[in-house]
């Protein structure tokens, strides 16, 4: 994308200069100028005025084989535009969202039954029946195939295979004083959040502390209702 723009000077008397020096552009075509109103020969469009270019929207500071932009004062003030010095600093963003520590029947019931799938194919393992076999690693798979689903990645599932027991702080908070806690990320935010990122976490419950974690996992399911 191109943006032109044009610097009328004016001299002597102010509405001379402004007849003599009126200028109208296609807003589609802006490379075609005509110096009266009508019509683009190029795509039928009206063409419109070009705003004269106040002295206080002028800059000296232009940069040698660079093409400059000048958008006036007013625009400035509409858009919001604000400007300051260059400065080397760390770029970063940051998503605020609203959470609550984790009450998940839904995924606790999840881990645990892919905990008991991985048990049951452990005590057939020895079986000479093919077919038991098979069933057993259906029944695993289809338990971490729920897991992936609510948005546990291969290394979590891994992670709870090696446990002897099924966590209870999807439930209860852990003797270990660790949490889960689900923040309702917004759609156009979604790309920003990825596993590992670090989190900071504040509560009306503890006033003026903060407590830091680590993203685990991004839910696959988006809600219809408030696009999270």
């Amino acid at each position: 994308m191109v943006f032109t723009d044009y610097i009328l000077h004016r001299r002597g008397h102010p509405s001379h200069a402004a007849h003599q020096t009126a200028k109208y552009r296609c807003p589609m075509h802006p490379s075609y100028v005509s110096d009266r109103p009508g019509d683009c020969p190029i795509c039928g469009m009206k063409l419109v005025a070009i705003e004269p270019v106040d002295s206080e929207d002028r800059s000296e500071a232009v940069v040698a084989g660079q093409a400059s932009t000048i958008i006036s004062a007013q625009k400035r003030r509409l858009i919001g535009m604000k400007t300051e010095a260059v400065a080397r600093r760390r770029l970063q963003f940051t998503v605020r969202a609203s959470g609550s520590v984790a009450y998940d029947p839904e995924l606790y019931n999840a881990i645990a039954e892919h905990h008991s799938a991985m048990v049951a194919r452990d005590q057939v393992k020895d079986s000479p029946w093919p077919d038991v076999h098979e069933r057993a690693e259906a029944l695993v798979r289809a338990a971490a195939l729920r897991l992936r689903q609510l948005g546990l990645s291969e290394s979590q599932i891994d992670a709870y295979t090696g446990q002897e027991t099924v966590p209870t702080n999807l439930l209860l908070a852990g003797s270990d004083g660790f949490v889960w806690v689900y923040a309702q990320i917004y759609e156009y935010e979604i790309a920003q959040v990825r596993p590992g990122l670090q989190a900071e976490i504040t509560t009306p419950a503890y006033p003026g502390r903060i407590f830091r974690g680590t993203v685990k996992a991004v839910d696959a399911n988006l809600s219809a209702e408030t696009r999270s």
